[in-house]
Protein backbone atom coordinates (compact mmCIF):
# COMPACT_ATOMS: atom_id res chain seq x y z
CA UNK A 1 0.00 0.00 0.00
CA UNK A 2 1.17 3.46 -1.15
CA UNK A 3 2.24 5.93 2.00
CA UNK A 4 -0.58 8.41 2.43
CA UNK A 5 0.07 11.78 4.63
CA UNK A 6 -3.04 13.35 6.72
CA UNK A 7 -3.10 15.90 9.78
CA UNK A 8 -4.33 14.63 12.56
CA UNK A 9 -8.45 14.32 12.92
CA UNK A 10 -8.79 14.36 8.89
CA UNK A 11 -11.05 11.86 7.70
CA UNK A 12 -9.78 11.55 3.68
CA UNK A 13 -8.49 10.80 2.06
CA UNK A 14 -10.01 7.16 2.14
CA UNK A 15 -8.24 4.03 1.38
CA UNK A 16 -8.44 2.58 -2.21
CA UNK A 17 -7.15 -1.24 -2.54
CA UNK A 18 -7.49 -4.53 -4.36
CA UNK A 19 -7.09 -8.16 -2.74
CA UNK A 20 -4.57 -9.79 -4.71
CA UNK A 21 -2.91 -13.51 -4.30
CA UNK A 22 0.95 -13.60 -3.89
CA UNK A 23 1.07 -14.48 -7.27
CA UNK A 24 -0.60 -11.33 -8.55
CA UNK A 25 -4.31 -12.78 -8.75
CA UNK A 26 -7.14 -10.77 -7.97
CA UNK A 27 -9.02 -12.24 -4.98
CA UNK A 28 -12.85 -12.28 -5.39
CA UNK A 29 -14.56 -10.85 -2.58
CA UNK A 30 -17.86 -11.91 -2.94
CA UNK A 31 -19.34 -12.99 0.79
CA UNK A 32 -16.01 -11.97 1.95
CA UNK A 33 -15.50 -9.80 5.73
CA UNK A 34 -12.69 -7.33 5.31
CA UNK A 35 -11.00 -6.44 8.95
CA UNK A 36 -8.59 -3.53 9.18
CA UNK A 37 -5.77 -2.92 11.76
CA UNK A 38 -3.70 0.08 12.23
CA UNK A 39 -0.93 0.14 14.67
CA UNK A 40 2.42 2.78 15.45
CA UNK A 41 5.04 1.79 13.89
CA UNK A 42 7.63 2.99 16.59
CA UNK A 43 5.67 1.51 19.80
CA UNK A 44 3.27 -1.30 17.99
CA UNK A 45 0.80 0.15 19.87
CA UNK A 46 -2.88 -1.11 18.38
CA UNK A 47 -5.02 1.85 17.04
CA UNK A 48 -7.54 0.18 15.00
CA UNK A 49 -8.26 -3.56 16.27
CA UNK A 50 -9.90 -5.89 13.47
CA UNK A 51 -12.52 -3.36 12.67
CA UNK A 52 -15.12 -3.63 10.00
CA UNK A 53 -16.71 -0.58 10.26
CA UNK A 54 -15.98 1.69 7.84
CA UNK A 55 -14.75 -1.14 5.34
CA UNK A 56 -16.62 -0.93 2.13
CA UNK A 57 -15.87 -4.02 -0.77
CA UNK A 58 -16.70 -1.59 -4.00
CA UNK A 59 -16.08 -4.38 -6.61
CA UNK A 60 -16.26 -8.19 -5.06
CA UNK A 61 -15.47 -9.77 -8.37
CA UNK A 62 -11.95 -7.51 -8.76
CA UNK A 63 -11.57 -7.11 -5.31
CA UNK A 64 -11.52 -3.28 -4.71
CA UNK A 65 -12.44 -2.34 -0.92
CA UNK A 66 -12.09 1.17 0.02
CA UNK A 67 -11.60 2.07 3.53
CA UNK A 68 -13.07 5.28 5.12
CA UNK A 69 -11.85 6.87 8.64
CA UNK A 70 -13.46 6.79 11.13
CA UNK A 71 -14.00 9.66 13.93
CA UNK A 72 -11.36 8.38 16.43
CA UNK A 73 -8.93 6.57 13.92
CA UNK A 74 -6.61 9.65 13.31
CA UNK A 75 -6.59 11.72 16.15
CA UNK A 76 -3.21 10.36 17.50
CA UNK A 77 0.24 12.36 15.69
CA UNK A 78 2.32 9.71 14.60
CA UNK A 79 3.31 6.99 11.88
CA UNK A 80 1.15 4.35 11.69
CA UNK A 81 0.72 1.41 9.39
CA UNK A 82 -3.07 0.22 8.14
CA UNK A 83 -3.54 -3.34 7.14
CA UNK A 84 -6.61 -5.37 6.23
CA UNK A 85 -7.26 -9.15 6.26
Amino acid sequence: MAEITIKRNDLQPYIYARAIESTGTVIDLTGAIIRATMKRIDTGTLKINRQTAGVTITAASTGLFQYQWQTDDTNTIGAHTLNSR
